[in-house]
This record gives structure tokens, C-alpha cells and sequence, in this order.
């Protein structure tokens, strides 16, 4: 067995914590050395996990800095971030830049931001990091959740602007030193679209977050039952196999929430024919608030209309083993227009509801929503 790996279910994992996701590191890795990259995927999929790990690993030469974005209500609140994280790695640019005066003229540069011309104090600073010499990357976290929220707390002019600038920006400096890694767990692509801004994030490379391969899972499940429950290897391994057979796909999270329940089975699991208990625990049980929140959230994303209709969808689709076909789910939302059902479905897709499979059905992101929305949808 390798170092021991901690059950961790809330916070970002990170050191032996966390399962090595090499592929995936590799290949934003690689984007980032040359563009700005979109990397999107829903809640509880390991991207912030992901992200530190880019941070602690970036391309050879570059200072690669993770910022949270999602409490920041105003795009002043941002771009000064940008610059305070920049002074906290004083030591990097002074012994690695070239560039005279870099830090001083950056300080007494975002102090002077104010929400009626932030602008020309964040193009003062762009500027500024267009002229480094060495790759700086910016690994922004919850990017979507940002601008909804600019939307909300000061219209939504305000992040049309914001998107307008920073487009702008990474338009007019093709070619440099500084890249942006944008990531959330909500479609960007819904959000530019309700703020009629679609082309804002046309230039960026697109970068998929797939689960573990059934070998990858297998493992990481024997090292968290291994350390924390005490499992012998083989053991471990038969009922990764079962639950993973039943949750349909190997996302972290769910590895991690099942062998919280492993730990508190008493007595403990002997056949696999007691993986099914542990897995329909996992899915209605209180620590799995990921379905919860999946459950509660429809009315933030969606006016009331369209919350029914999406509602209606999802019903439709945890009823069926099989996927159901795109005209099925718009014969069941006759009411709304078609713009609204694509734009519905669009959102369902990227903010991880459900998936559309090669032959076109559309079916849950995973099992374990689908049977929470089974048995939620009864209630």
C-alpha cells in the first residue's frame, strides 16, 4: 500500500490525501502553456482538489496562483485579489522577473480601485502583467458563481462589463506571459448566454473533467477501506466493484462517502450482498448533501417557470432505466418556449443533472442522483 490516505469528505483534498489524478493534471498542464483554459464540471467532482494540485505542479517556470472566487461581489473585489496574491509571492517574482519595480507599481496600483472606474486601474494592472518575462497563471475557482453574483449585487450591465474587459484583455495580449485557468461547478456557457454575451468565452480552450477508470477507483476505495476501516486489499477491492456496479460511475466523492459508511457498519460487511444497504445509505443518508443540494438548488438557477419545467425533465428521466429521447422530455414541457426547453436542457447538462449518451438518450449524471430523485420524487 502506498502512504495512507485520510477520509476527508468536506474539504478540498490535498498531500497523501489526495488520489493522483495524473491524466487530468497532465492536460491542463499542457493547455496552460500556451492558452487560457474553461474547465468546467459539477459539484463534488474534484476540481478544487485539482486546482491546488496544478498550483503546487504548474508548467517548469511558471508560478501558478489558486484564488476562490466565489465570495467576491464586485469585479474591483476580484482584480485587487489578483494583485494581493501577486505580493504574496514576493520573493518568487523578485529572485525569477526582470521586470524593475513590478510589485511596488502593482501595490499602489489596486489599492486605487473603486466600483465607478475599476476598469482603469485593472487595465493599469493587466498591463503591467503583460510585461513579465516568466509564465504567471491564475487558477480562478468558482469563475461562474463571480459573475452570477455581479449580476445579482449590481445588474447585470455590470458583469456584461466585467466579461467585456476580461475578454478583451485576453484578446490583446495573445501570445503572453500570463494565463487564466477559469473553473466552477455551474455552466458558464448558461451564464454568458442569459447575459446575451455569448462570444465571451469563445477563446478559450475547453477542458473536460472525466471520473476515475474502474482500476483507478478500485485502488483509491483500497487505500481509504485499507487505512480507515481496516479492510484487507482483496476484501476492499470485491466491494469497490459492487458499489461502483451500482453508482455507475467513480467520482471521488462517492469512493469517500462510501467508505464513511464502511467505517460505521457494524457489524461489519462480510459478503457483497451487504454493499446494497451501504450504498442506498450513501445515496439518502445526511452526508451525501451533494444530492441535497442538487435537489434544493433548481429554484436559484431557474425562474419559477422554468424550474417546473426542469422539474419535470428530471422526473421523466429518473423514471426510466434507459434514458429518455430529447422529444420525450419537450412533450412533457408543452408550456414553455422552445428557447427556454433548450436553454433548460442545456443548463441540466452543464451544471451535472444529466448527460446525453452516444445514441442520443439523455440519462442522470450519475446513479446515485437518479435514485436519490426516485425516492425524492415521491416525497
Amino acid at each position: 500500500m502506498a502512504n495512507p490516505m485520510r477520509l476527508i469528505l468536506g474539504a478540498p483534498v490535498t498531500g497523501d490525501d489526495f488520489f493522483p489524478r495524473d491524466d487530468v493534471i497532465a492536460a491542463l498542464q499542457r493547455g496552460l502553456e500556451t492558452e487560457h483554459i474553461l474547465f468546467l464540471a459539477p459539484r463534488r467532482t474534484g476540481k478544487t482538489s485539482l486546482l491546488k494540485e496544478v498550483a503546487k505542479q504548474p508548467p517548469s517556470g511558471a508560478k501558478a496562483i489558486y484564488i476562490n472566487l466565489e465570495r467576491f461581489s464586485h469585479p474591483k473585489d476580484w482584480i485587487a485579489q489578483m494583485a494581493k496574491e501577486l505580493v504574496k509571492h514576493r520573493g518568487w517574482f523578485e529572485t525569477k522577473q526582470k521586470v524593475g519595480g513590478f510589485l511596488s507599481r502593482i501595490e499602489s496600483e489596486f489599492f486605487k480601485l473603486t466600483e465607478t472606474d475599476w476598469t482603469d486601474s485593472a487595465g493599469t494592472f493587466l498591463e503591467e502583467l503583460s510585461r513579465l518575462d516568466r509564465p504567471v497563471l491564475f487558477l480562478l475557482d468558482e469563475f461562474p458563481i463571480m459573475i452570477n453574483l455581479f449580476a445579482k449585487r449590481h445588474g447585470e450591465l455590470e458583469a456584461e462589463s466585467a466579461l467585456r474587459w476580461f475578454r478583451a484583455w485576453r484578446q490583446e495580449n495573445l501570445g503572453g506571459n500570463v494565463r487564466f485557468l477559469l473553473t466552477g461547478s455551474i455552466g458558464l456557457d448558461s451564464v454568458v448566454r442569459r447575459l446575451g454575451f455569448p462570444d465571451a468565452i469563445n477563446d478559450l480552450r475547453r477542458q473536460e473533467l472525466w471520473p476515475l477508470q474502474d482500476a483507478e477507483a478500485i485502488t483509491m476505495t483500497q487505500r481509504l477501506a485499507h487505512n480507515n476501516c481496516g479492510f484487507d486489499a482483496p476484501f476492499a477491492a470485491e466491494l469497490a466493484e459492487e458499489f461502483l456496479r451500482l453508482a455507475g460511475t467513480a467520482w471521488p466523492y462517492f469512493l469517500q462517502l462510501f467508505v464513511a459508511e464502511l467505517q460505521e457498519t457494524n457489524p461489519r460487511p462480510a459478503t457483497l450482498d451487504s454493499v446494497k444497504p451501504i450504498y442506498d445509505r450513501v445515496v439518502f443518508g445526511k452526508r451525501n448533501q451533494y444530492a441535497e443540494h442538487m435537489w434544493k438548488r433548481l429554484n436559484d438557477v431557474f425562474p419559477a417557470p422554468l424550474a417546473d419545467a426542469a422539474r419535470a425533465m428530471l422526473r421523466l428521466v429518473a423514471e426510466s432505466s434507459n434514458g429518455v429521447e430529447r422529444s420525450e422530455l419537450r412533450a412533457r414541457t408543452p408550456t414553455i418556449e422552445p428557447e427556454d426547453f433548450n436553454y433548460v436542457l442545456d443548463v441540466l447538462g452543464h451544471d451535472g443533472y444529466l448527460r446525453e449518451t452516444n445514441d442520443g438518450r439523455f440519462v442522470f449524471f450519475s446513479n446515485l442522483l437518479r435514485d436519490y430523485w426516485r425516492r425524492k420524487g415521491r416525497v
